[in-house]
Parts: C-alpha cells; structure tokens; sequence
C-alpha cells in the first residue's frame, strides 16, 4: 500500500513538472480579421526571475510590430503571483477580437485596447435586479457569474455593436429573471444603459424601443450551458 501511495505521489510531482515545462511554449493568436497578431513566450506561467520590465507579449499589425507589452503593464502587483512547481502563474491571454486582447489575469480580468494601447481592468455589472425566479435558482453569487460569463462571450461576439458594449458594461444595470421558454429553462438578462435604478428594482419587465446598443438582452439556456439570442435595439 505504501509502495502504491508513494508512485502515486512521484507521478503526481512529475505530470506537474511537465505540465509546468509545457505552458511555456511560444504561441501566436490572431485577431479574427487577421489585422493584428498576438505573439508571447508565457502563455500562463513566468520564470521565478522575470522582471517586471521584460514583454510579456507582443502585438504585430499588418505584420509590423505595433506594441511591445511588459509585464508591469498587466500586473500592478507581483505579490498576487501564484507559485507553481517552478515558475509564477501570472493569468493568461484569453481571447483576442478585432478590437482588443481579453486578459484573464491574477488580478482579475483586463482589457487591452488596439487603438489607444490601454490595459483597463474589467469591472462585474453591480446594477442587477432580479425580477423573476420561477425556478428558484437565482442568488446574487449566481448572477455574478453568469454576468462575468455573459462578458467573454459579448467580447467572443465580434461586432461593432458588441465593441460598444463591452466599452461600457460597467454602466449597465439588468433585470434579470427565469422562465420556461420553448420548454427549455433559461435565464433572462435584459440591459439598460444608464436607466434609473428605481425603475429596474420595482418593475418586472421594461420596454424599451430603438436606442441601440444601451438597450439589449439575451438568454442563458441551462440545460445546454449557452448563450441564446442575442437582441440588441436598432435605431429610430
């Protein structure tokens, strides 16, 4: 039995030290219209030693350097690091659309903006109502996470619209509510940009027409774990 144990624990150390060696391999993503190109050497983990001046990762446009990104710029503080085998978790780069980089980070999720080379930290909606609970399954932890996995996929969701979106989601507030839709159980978010808070914690439902992108809403199915129909307003 203790033979057993202790190869259990020698072939536990070993997939970490060779999980730990794999992470560092270099990788490029590019943007979905292939304007930029995202290029690093530490796709999740860092040397103990890495100064907080060296490129965590760099950007190329149109084939040309565009931006080298260090690692003070991400991470304002190292002391979050998390310690692996032989190296520091420091996050990594999540997703990359046409407008930016999605970094999932130590210090939660940030932002790199294309145009003005900003790294901004994303901020969970705190403005959220629930109105409706028909199947008993909403708390406030709940709805943290499904908004914080609405925000990948809005980012994942390339479009002009959604761009605007994602610059603003701090300022929305939504009602958010289940029911049973087309015999699936979903949730409901519906979003309000800069609506009175007054109005989304008392009402059970607002109509709002037109006014683009500040008004939106989709579903979350439960069963098949997904986003569905995405609705944004057009304009009068």
């Amino acid at each position: 039995m203790k033979k057993k144990l202790f190869l259990i624990f020698i072939l536990s150390l070993l997939n970490l030290l060779f999980a730990d060696e794999m992470q560092l391999e270099t990788y490029k993503i590019n943007s979905p219209n292939e304007n930029y190109c995202v290029t690093s050497d530490y796709m999740e983990l860092i040397p103990l030693e890495f100064n907080t001046k060296d490129i965590l990762f760099s950007i190329y446009k149109n084939g040309e350097l565009y931006d080298n990104v260090n690692f003070q710029k991400v991470i304002k503080d190292s002391k979050k690091l998390i310690r692996t085998v032989s190296h520091n978790y420091w996050g990594r780069i999540k997703y990359v659309n046409n407008s930016g980089i999605l970094l999932d980070t130590v210090e939660g999720k940030k932002i790199y903006d294309f145009e003005t080379k900003k790294i901004s930290s994303v901020k969970n909606i705190k403005n959220f109502y629930i109105v409706k609970d028909d199947l008993k399954i909403l708390t406030n932890k709940k709805c943290d996470e499904y908004l914080s996995k609405l925000f990948d996929y809005i980012f994942t969701y390339d479009n002009k619209e959604c761009a605007s979106i994602i610059k603003k989601w701090e300022k929305y507030g939504v009602q958010i509510s289940t029911e049973v839709r087309n015999n699936k159980e979903v949730i409901f978010f519906d979003f309000f940009y800069g609506a009175d808070k007054k109005r989304l914690s008392s009402n059970g439902g607002i109509t709002v027409l037109d006014g683009g992108n500040n008004f939106w809403r989709i579903y979350y199915d439960l069963k098949d774990q997904k986003f569905i129909h995405l609705d944004i307003n057009g304009y009068a």
